[in-house]
């Protein structure tokens, strides 16, 4: 009887080692799945936001920006655009953004930029608003941390990007071309796709 009993025993331990075993596997699995699951996701939503980026930087690339329209600077000084950039060097990376623009767009926009200053000299980008009143203008910039950047108010920059509605970034040589345009998509925040191509956007500033 007592052999029995310790044979059940075994068993019953056995049972539960294999049950517990069983567990532990179908874990693992479901981890790996769902790991998989959360890479295709961030690959797909990689890919909806890059397909538009290549149709956009076609449509921008090659157009000059109106060099000749007026724009105000912090301290309402009202000059032609080329004369600001001037100042700046040959080529720049202009951040493009308005209050009729989403606004966590705007936001995000910016904070590419900013979580990453190390990586970027702002000497060399210029964020262009798009605001119709200096007040909206000083708020905007109050909003997203400007006040000790390069920030412009001005309107319409004459290439098809501004029809897009929705902030943008563009690199521009010394004749006002647009060399290339990127525009940051905040369905990829959290990653460092907006980052990566803003940098490499920066790169070709400096070539």
């Amino acid at each position: 009887m007592k052999f029995k009993k310790l044979v059940l025993y075994i068993w019953v331990l056995v049972l539960v080692f294999a049950f517990s075993y069983l567990l532990s596997e179908n874990k693992k699995m479901r981890d790996e799945i769902l790991l998989k699951d959360r890479y295709l996701e961030n690959l797909s939503s990689n890919y909806y936001a890059a397909v538009p980026q290549i149709k956009l930087n076609f449509e921008n690339c090659g157009k000059q920006i109106n060099s000749d329209c007026l724009v105000k600077d912090t301290a309402k000084n009202e000059i032609k655009l080329s004369e600001f950039v001037k100042k700046m060097g040959n080529r720049i990376m202009v951040c493009r953004y308005s209050a009729k623009y989403c606004q966590e767009c705007v936001s995000h926009a910016i904070r590419v930029i900013q979580d990453s200053i190390n990586s970027f000299d702002l000497s060399k980008i210029l964020f262009i608003a798009d605001n119709s009143d200096s007040r909206t203008f000083k708020l905007q910039m109050r909003e997203y941390g400007l006040q000790n950047y390069n920030v412009v108010n001005c309107g319409d920059l004459g290439i098809p990007a501004e029809k897009v509605m929705f902030p943008y970034y563009a690199v521009i040589d010394s004749n006002f071309t647009v060399i290339s345009t990127y525009f940051p998509n905040k369905s990829t925040h959290g990653t460092d796709f907006d980052f990566k191509n803003l940098k490499l956007m920066y790169e070709n500033l400096l070539k």
